[in-house]
């Protein structure tokens, strides 16, 4: 099976867990990795929520410098380390918050191997509003998407409210680069302050961006206690290949930043469960390839480089 996954959290879960990224306890490990053969994986830092702005710009590159020494010494790359390879993490920063108020910030954030930017998360910060809120980016929050753009990091609307995400993807149009959803689920199927209505869907495939389909249960439907399963992210999937057609249509699967997961999809080791319920659905191996690799892989190798700024 090969992989290319917009969104997991475990730099962070690794270093505040077990930190073994060969067997441990996190959704992705080596070993949970075993019957993946080529891999790409944007790997997400999130500021913990009771950390301040500045102590989370600090903390990133403790977290970051520790996740490229454990996937190291397992033989995973980080990007832009000799570019796009088989084995491959790219870094994110999910909650652009932790640059304070000084957009040099997003260069270091940059020098750090960073490439894709989610500039909210929850609430409401200096960047703007997120999906709770009806507020759109506050003008540093403009410059700042604006600069993440310039050093060529893809903007992400994920957990943006629904005029942040305009604004984001108005920034995206103006410098004539795409936008993407990294993990958002359709909120037609599941009515959910986080999840995309048709028209965001095609606005970021519009603007030549892709969307990834996430495994927390609360975005896949609407009562995660009366049960959850691979059916259920084949809903979302089906759903936005009808939408924004199966080249537009990625995994987020958001590993190691949910607390449940689809009740037969525990790890990233259980992925191939999922292959299985899209080819029962009457999609043919090469479009499930598409969403499992192809379509994220040919996102990121045509836009990014090796090169530092």
């Amino acid at each position: 099976m090969d992989l290319f996954d917009l969104h997991c959290d475990t730099p962070l879960e690794l270093l505040r867990g077990d930190n073994d990224f060969s067997s441990g306890r996190c959704h992705i490990t080596r070993d949970k990795l075993a019957r993946v053969e080529k891999y790409g994986q944007l790997a997400a830092f999130c500021v913990p929520q009771n950390m301040s702005d500045g102590d989370g710009y600090r903390y990133f590159f403790e977290v970051a410098e520790n996740f490229r020494r454990a996937a190291g010494e397992c033989g995973f790359d980080l990007f832009p380390d000799g570019g796009i390879g088989e084995k491959q993490f790219i870094l994110t920063v999910e909650d652009l918050r932790i640059i304070e108020n000084d957009l040099s910030r997003i260069g270091g954030l940059y020098r750090a191997c960073v490439r894709l930017v989610t500039p909210l998360w929850g609430g409401e910060t200096q960047i703007g509003g997120s999906h709770e809120s009806d507020v759109g980016l506050t003008d540093f929050g403009r410059e700042a998407v604006r600069e993440a753009i310039r050093l060529g990091m893809v903007p992400d609307v994920s957990h943006a409210s629904p005029r942040s995400a305009d604004d984001i993807l108005s920034l995206a149009a103006e410098a004539g680069v795409p936008a993407v959803a990294s993990h958002s689920n359709s909120r037609e199927i599941c009515d959910h302050t986080r999840n995309l209505t048709d028209a965001q869907a095609r606005a970021v495939a519009a603007s030549g961006g892709i969307v990834g389909v996430s495994l927390y249960p609360p975005h896949l439907v609407a009562d995660p206690s009366a049960g959850c399963t691979s059916e259920d992210v084949c809903r979302h999937i089906m759903h936005y290949i009808d939408v924004i057609g199966e080249g537009g249509v990625c995994l987020g699967c958001d590993f190691d930043g949910i607390g449940t997961t689809p009740s037969d999809l525990p790890d990233v080791s259980a992925l191939p469960r999922l292959r299985d319920a899209l080819l029962s659905h009457g999609l043919t191996e090469k479009t499930v390839q598409k969403i499992f690799y192809e379509n994220a892989a040919g996102f990121f190798t045509s836009r990014l480089a090796p090169e530092r700024k």
